[in-house]
């Protein structure tokens, strides 16, 4: 690789990393949904999630503050099958944190560190196991 490539890619990513200082939660999350692009509709995702069409456009809106509770955030994540790191930078970004010493968030947690690599673990899978441990699943949005 030659130095050029080397500086123009350090200076893609500087420029990447400059814009993500500064982001909100829509904007990181609107960012999030057009790196899936055309490979999921709208309609595909709230049924994947249970999370509306109403909500997650108020989502990706920079219009509209409304931010999601911590459940919804964390249906939208292990539905969209966000990487960890994105899934953090999220909640960082809408205020939210995971309580250690929940139940509920301990195993919701697991789901999300591992969503993105298993595709097993759906939000359906983790409010069918909320369940069986005898916890209130997520909700879905009507």
């Amino acid at each position: 690789m030659l130095l050029t490539e080397i500086s123009s890619e350090l200076m893609d990513k500087t420029e990447y990393i400059q814009q993500s200082i500064d982001e909100s939660f829509h904007q990181a999350f609107a960012r999030y949904i057009d790196g899936i692009g055309s490979a999921i509709t709208k309609e595909e995702i709230e049924e994947i999630t249970g999370v509306s069409k109403a909500s997650l456009y108020r989502y990706i809106s920079l219009k509209d503050e409304t931010l999601p509770d911590t459940d919804t955030l964390i249906s939208l994540c292990v539905g969209l099958r966000l990487y960890y790191p994105r899934i953090e930078y999220l909640f960082s970004l809408a205020g939210k944190q995971l309580t250690a010493h929940s139940q509920k968030y301990r195993i919701c947690k697991r789901y999300m560190l591992g969503c993105f690599y298993n595709m097993n673990m759906t939000v359906e899978a983790l409010n069918e196991e909320l369940i069986s441990h005898g916890l209130v699943p997520l909700r879905k949005e009507k």
